[in-house]
C-alpha cells in the first residue's frame, strides 16, 4: 500500500501517517552510481522483474491511470504510466508529487520469496525533474511472511511495518531530467533473517522523500534548528525495476577477530552462494607479510550459502593474508581476502610500569564485547581504551550497553590493564534531546544541559571504581575549564585523570591532567620529534595512527615501529594504537605486539654507536635490558657488530620468532634490515656502561688545532669499577694515553683527558674511535665499541665543486676544482689551500689576510680525463700559515658530464 506524508496542508495527519508508514529507519544505505553497478548478467539470476508495459499494474498498490481533470482522491501525488519518457521498453511509471513524501509499495497479494544467506540487488532507473529539495530512491524491506499475512488478516494499519526485519535503501537522487540507475544491496545473512527461514519475503517500494523523511518515519524529533523546505511539485519516472540474485562469498575468520596464538589453528569460514554454478571451483591461498606464498589448496564448498570451515596452521607466527578465489557460473573469477595475526606460542610476561602499550577501540557493538575481551586476553596490552558510545549502538537505549561494557572493563582491570573511556561521542537520542550533534562533546561537557549532565553523572557513578582515566576532545579554543565536569569526576571517580586531545600543532589546556596527542597516519617518525617539548620529552598519551593503507604491509610495519620507538624515547606514558576489530588485524599491529615485550614498562637507556644508517637503542629497567636494532636502508641488509657482554643471546623478530645466537668475545655479529629486531638476554651492566661512554660534547675544535678532549666513563653498577681502555687511533693520528686506566665508584663517573694530534687536519663532522673495554665490576665487561667524537669547524665555511674543462691549446680534457672559503672568525687569517687528486698531482693556492666575514675563491686545474678521476675523492686541505687552524674537505668525483659553475670558479 502507499503511505503519504503531507507538509503544511496535512499537519494534523502527519503524526498519524508517519507512524503508519516507516517507523524504523533503514539499517543500510548503499550508494548507487549512475550507469548501474550490476555484475555481468551471466553471473546473476533474475528473481522478479517489475514491468510497466501495457499499463501492467498487478504488482503495485494503485492503478497507474487516472482520468484527466479528476482530483487526486486525497493522495498527494498522481501515478500514471508514460510512453514518452522511458529507459527500458515502451512504458515507464510517472509520479507527479503535490507535496509530502511518497512510498509506493507492492500489493499485499504479491509474494516475493527471499532466500536466506544470499545477496540480492534491487535495481532500476530513475529520472526526476522539478525537484529542489525532495529526492527519489528505492527501498527494499525483508519481512516475516507469516507475520505479514497474519497482520493483514488482523487488519493492522501498517502490516508491512510490523513484519519488517530489515530495511535497505538506495541513495536518494535528483537527476536533472536525466536517467540514473539506482541499486539497493540486500543481505539476507543476518541472524534475524535466518530465524525467519523459508518465510522470508521482499516488499519493495518506489519512493520520493522530502527532507527529514527518515527521522519522521522513525518517530524521532529532527535534530536541526532550521526550518525544512519541501517540494510541492515535481515529477519522477521509474523504469526497468528488477530483483537479481547475485553470486555471494562470505569469507573471514571464525570468532576470534583474526587473532590466534600458536599452536591453535586459524579457522576460516567460507560460504558461497552462486546462483548459476552449484559446485564452483574454490582455491585458498595464504601469503605472509612479504606476499610470499605459504600455502595453496582447493576447497570443496557447495553453492548453498552454508558455511564450511577451513583450518590453517602456519609454521611460524606473523601476519598473514588469506585469499579465496572462486570460479563459478559464467567463468568469472571472484576474489575475497581476509587477514589474520598468529601470535607466538610462548607468551612473554608483560611489565606493568610506564609506558603502557595498548589499543583504542572507537567502533564496538554490545554483542561483540565478550569476543573482544577474549581477544584482548590474547593480545594482553597494558592499556585499553573504549569509546563511550559508538554510532553503531544508537539503536539501543543509552543504558543498555553499560552492564556489558562494565563487565569488559572490569575484566581488563583484573588483568592489570588500565581501562580508559573516551567521551568522544554521546548517544544519538540523548543528543537529539539536548539539541546538539552527537559529536559535539565539547559543548556537552561545558554546557549546563541537565540531560547530558545526568547521563555523564550516571556513567561516572557506574564506572568510577573501574575507570580512572577519561578522555575528552580538545581544540585551540579549550581555554575554558569544565568546572562542573571536573567536580563530578572528583566526587564519583576514585583517582580521576582527565586527558584532553591535542593535535600536532595544537594547544593543550593547562587544566588538563595530561595531554592526549593524536598523531595522524601521515606523521612520520622524524616529524614526531617536533611534538616533544623543549627538553625533547613527551608526556601523557600519544595515539599513533597506522601508516596509510596504500603502503606495502612490510613498510607499514617498519614505519609504525619507528613511530612507536620515537614516542617511547620521548617519554610518552601511554602508547595507543587505534584498532577496529571488525576489520581484522592491521599488519601495523606487528609493531605493537613485537615491540611491547621490549619497551613496555622499560625506559630508554641510551644508544649504542653503530653505522650512520643503523640504530641500536637500549631498553632497560632495574633488572634486565634489551637492544632494539634496525637499519634506515629500505629493502637492504647491513652488518653490525654489537657489544652484548655475554656468550649467548636471543634474536626476536617482531612476529615473535626466536633465534638463539652464539657470540664471540662478548660481541654479536648481526645482519639487520629495516624491520626492528630485539636482542634479548644481553648484559644489562654492559649495555648501561656503553650508553654512558662518550666524549665530551664540545669535541675537538679545528680552530685550536690538535689538543685535549675528555672521555667520560660512567659506572652504572652498584660496586666500584676498575679496568683499562684501549683506544685505536685513526691513520695519521696519535692519542695519548693510548691505554688509559679507569676507576669509578659505584654510580659515579670518571673523566679521562686524551691528547690528540694529527699530521693532516681531519674532515669536520663525526669520527668514530674504536675502543676496547676490559673492566671489572659486578661482572667483567670485555667488549669493543666505536665511540663518536665530534670534529668542529666553527671558523671556516668551505664550499667546493668541480667541473669539466677543455684546453684551448691541445683540446685535452681536464677537471677544474673550485673552493670558496668564508671566514666566520674574529681575526684575519693567512691560509694555504692544497688540492690533491688521486695519481694526478697536487696544487697549492694561498689566501692572504682573509678578514672576518670575507670570502675568497681559488681554482685548481687538473689535466686528467674524467675517466681517470671518476669514483675518487679530490682532497682539499686548508691550513693556517703560522697558526693552529687546519681543516680538510673531500670532493667526490662521479662519472658523466658536468657544466662549469662560474659562480664558484671566478676569482
Amino acid at each position: 500500500m502507499e503511505w503519504l506524508f503531507s507538509s503544511v496542508r496535512r499537519a494534523g495527519l502527519l503524526g498519524f501517517l508517519t507512524l503508519l508508514a516507516m517507523s524504523s529507519a533503514p539499517t543500510t544505505a548503499v550508494a548507487s552510481p549512475a550507469g548501474g553497478s550490476d555484475p555481468p548478467a551471466v553471473t546473476r539470476r533474475l528473481v522478479h522483474r517489475f514491468d510497466f508495459e501495457d499499463i501492467q499494474k498487478a504488482d503495485w498498490s494503485h492503478v497507474f491511470e487516472q482520468a484527466h481533470g479528476l482530483p487526486p482522491q486525497d493522495r498527494f501525488f498522481t501515478a500514471n504510466v508514460d510512453d514518452l519518457r522511458r529507459s527500458d521498453g515502451d512504458w515507464s511509471l510517472r509520479i507527479d508529487i503535490l507535496g509530502g513524501s511518497v512510498s509506493y509499495r507492492t500489493r499485499p497479494e504479491v509474494v516475493l520469496p527471499a532466500s536466506v544467506d544470499s545477496r540480492f540487488h534491487f535495481a532500476g532507473d530513475v529520472r526526476t525533474t522539478g525537484l529542489d529539495n525532495a529526492a527519489a530512491r528505492l527501498e527494499v524491506r525483508l519481512v516475516d511472511g507469516d507475520l505479514l499475512d497474519r497482520s493483514h488478516a488482523a487488519g493492522m494499519p501498517d502490516a508491512v511495518e510490523s513484519a519488517t526485519i530489515e530495511t535497505f535503501v538506495s541513495e536518494p537522487v535528483r537527476t536533472a531530467d536525466a536517467w540514473t540507475n539506482l541499486v539497493v544491496d540486500v543481505d539476507t545473512s543476518s541472524p534475524d533473517c535466518r530465524a525467519v527461514g523459508e518465510d522470508l519475503r521482499f516488499v519493495v517500494a518506489m519512493q520520493v522523500v522530502q527532507p527529514g523523511f527518515d527521522e519522521e518515519s522513525a518517530g524521532r524529533r529532527p535534530t536541526g534548528r532550521e526550518p525544512r523546505i519541501e517540494d510541492v511539485s515535481g515529477t519522477v519516472w521509474f523504469d526497468g525495476l528488477a530483483i537479481w540474485q547475485l553470486p555471494w562469498i562470505d569469507f573471514g575468520t571464525v570468532g576470534d577477530a583474526g587473532i590466534v596464538r600458536l599452536p591453535a589453528p586459524v579457522d576460516l569460514r567460507i560460504a558461497i552462494d552462486d546462483p548459476i554454478d552449484p559446485v564452483p571451483a574454490v582455491t585458498l591461498e595464504i601469503r605472509d607479510l612479504d606476499d610470499t606464498l605459504v600455502e595453496r589448496r582447493s576447497i570443496r564448498a557447495l553453492s548453498s550459502g552454508r558455511p564450511v570451515v577451513a583450518s590453517v596452521r602456519p609454521d611460524r607466527p606473523g601476519w598473514y593474508r588469506a585469499r579465496l578465489v572462486v570460479e563459478g557460473g559464467g567463468g568469472v573469477a571472484t576474489e575475497r581476502t581476509s587477514k589474520f595475526l598468529v601470535l607466538p606460542d610462548a607468551r612473554e610476561r608483560r611489565r606493568n610500569g610506564s609506558p603502557r602499550l595498548g589499543y583504542a577501540m572507537s567502533d564496538w557493538r554490545v554483542g561483540d564485547l565478550s569476543r573482544l575481551a577474549d581477544v584482548l586476553d590474547e593480545l594482553d596490552p597494558g592499556i585499553v581504551e573504549f569509546s563511550i558510545w559508538p554510532v553503531g549502538n544508537d539503536e539501543i537505549g543509552s543504558t543498555d550497553a553499560i552492564n556489558s561494557l562494565k563487565s569488559t572493563l572490569a575484566r581488563q582491570r583484573s588483568n592489570y590493564r588500565e581501562p580508559v573511556l573516551a567521551i568522544d561521542r554521546i548517544h544519538g537520542g540523548l543528543a537529539d534531546a539536548a539539541r546538539i550533534a552527537p559529536t559535539e562533546v565539547r559543548a556537552a561537557v561545558l554546557g549546563d544541559d541537565s540531560l547530558v549532565r545526568d547521563s555523564l553523572e550516571s556513567w561516572f557513578d557506574r564506572f568510577g571504581t573501574i575507570v580512572d582515566r577519561w578522555r575528552i576532545p580538545g581544540s585551540v579554543r579549550s581555554g575554558r575549564e569544565p568546572v562542573a565536569f571536573r567536580e563530578l569526576m572528583q566526587v564519583l571517580i576514585a583517582d580521576p585523570v582527565l586527558s584532553v586531545d591535542r593535535t600536532p600543532g595544537g594547544w593543550s589546556p593547562p587544566w588538563a591532567d595530561e595531554p592526549y596527542l593524536l598523531a595522524t597516519d601521515d606523521l612520520s617518525a622524524s616529524a614526531m620529534t617536533d611534538l616533544f617539548d623543549d627538553d625533547g620529552a613527551m608526556t601523557g598519551s600519544v595515539r599513533i595512527a597506522p601508516p596509510p593503507d596504500a603502503w606495502r604491509p612490510r613498510d607499514r610495519v617498519d614505519a609504525m615501529a619507528r613511530r612507536l620507538l620515537t614516542a617511547w624515547r620521548g617519554g610518552a606514558g601511554q602508547l595507543i594504537l587505534p584498532w577496529n576489530a571488525n576489520r581484522g588485524p592491521d599488519p601495523a599491529m606487528l609493531a605493537s605486539t613485537g615491540l611491547a615485550p621490549a619497551i613496555a614498562g622499560r625506559r630508554f637507556g641510551g644508544v649504542v654507536p653503530t653505522t650512520s644508517t643503523a640504530n641500536c637503542w637500549i631498553a632497560t629497567d632495574d633488572r634486565t635490558a634489551e637492544f632494539v636494532v634496525w637499519s634506515d636502508r629500505v629493502d637492504q641488509v647491513e652488518a653490525l657488530r654489537l657489544p652484548v657482554g655475554v656468550d649467548r643471546v636471543e634474536l626476536v623478530d617482531l612476529d615473535g620468532v626466536v633465534r638463539p645466537v652464539m657470540t664471540t668475545g662478548g660481541m654479536l655479529d648481526l645482519e639487520v634490515g629495516s624491520t626492528p629486531i630485539r636482542v634479548r638476554g644481553i648484559s644489562r651492566l654492559t649495555a648501561n656502561f656503553i650508553a654512558g661512554l662518550q666524549f665530551d660534547t664540545s669535541g675537538v675544535d679545528l680552530a685550536a688545532g690538535p689538543g685535549t678532549v675528555e672521555l667520560i666513563v660512567e659506572n652504572p653498577g652498584d660496586v666500584a669499577m676498575e679496568g683499562r681502555l684501549t683506544i685505536e687511533a685513526p691513520r695519521g693520528w696519535s692519542i695519548e694515553p693510548r691505554e688509559p686506566r679507569i676507576r669509578a665508584a659505584a654510580g659515579g663517573s670518571a673523566r679521562i683527558p686524551l691528547e690528540i694530534r694529527w699530521t693532516t687536519p681531519p674532515v669536520p663532522g663525526e669520527i668514530r674511535l674504536p675502543i676496547r673495554i676490559a673492566v671489572e665490576s659486578e661482572e667483567r665487561i670485555g667488549v669493543e665499541v666505536e665511540v663518536p667524537l665530534r670534529i668542529r669547524n666553527d671558523v671556516l665555511e668551505i664550499r667546493t665543486d668541480w667541473a669539466l674543462t677543455t684546453s684551448a691549446v691541445d683540446g685535452r680534457q681536464g677537471v677544474v676544482v673550485s673552493a670558496e672559503v668564508i671566514n666566520h672568525g674574529d681575526r684575519p687569517l693567512d691560509l694555504q689551500l692544497e688540492a690533491v687528486a688521486w695519481h694526478t698531482g697536487r696544487e697549492r693556492r694561498p689566501i692572504s689576510s682573509l678578514g672576518p666575514g670575507e670570502r675568497a675563491v681559488r681554482r685548481f686545474h687538473f689535466k686528467r680525463s674524467l675517466e681517470r678521476l671518476a669514483g675518487t675523492d679530490i682532497r682539499v686541505v686548508i691550513t693556517e700559515i703560522g697558526g693552529p687552524l687546519g681543516v680538510t674537505t673531500l670532493i667526490p668525483v662521479s662519472g658523466g658530464s658536468r657544466g662549469l659553475d662560474t659562480a664558484l670558479v671566478d676569482e
